[in-house]
């Protein structure tokens, strides 16, 4: 199944919990190093999609999967 928004093919959006201290990491991220940030899609959903604007004027659109690596839970996770 494709889908697409405006005849443009984009991934499929997912519904996720407990993203929200990821999520705020990104957008400080972009403003710490000078951007302002345009729009930003919830922190319930993933694919993550920021639109920004860069100290240059340059703007830029991030379509970001994030995720953390708690590898003191799992000691297999040391070797990957």
């Amino acid at each position: 199944m494709t889908n697409e928004i405006a005849g443009r093919r984009v991934p499929r959006v997912y519904a996720v919990s407990g993203r929200q201290d990821i999520h705020e990491f990104i957008l400080a991220a972009v403003r710490a190093s000078g951007g302002e940030v345009l729009y930003a899609s919830e922190a319930g959903r993933t694919p993550v999609y920021v639109g920004l604007q860069g100290a240059q004027d340059e703007r830029l659109g991030l379509l970001i999967y994030p995720f953390q690596d708690d590898a003191s839970n799992d000691s297999r996770a040391t070797h990957r």
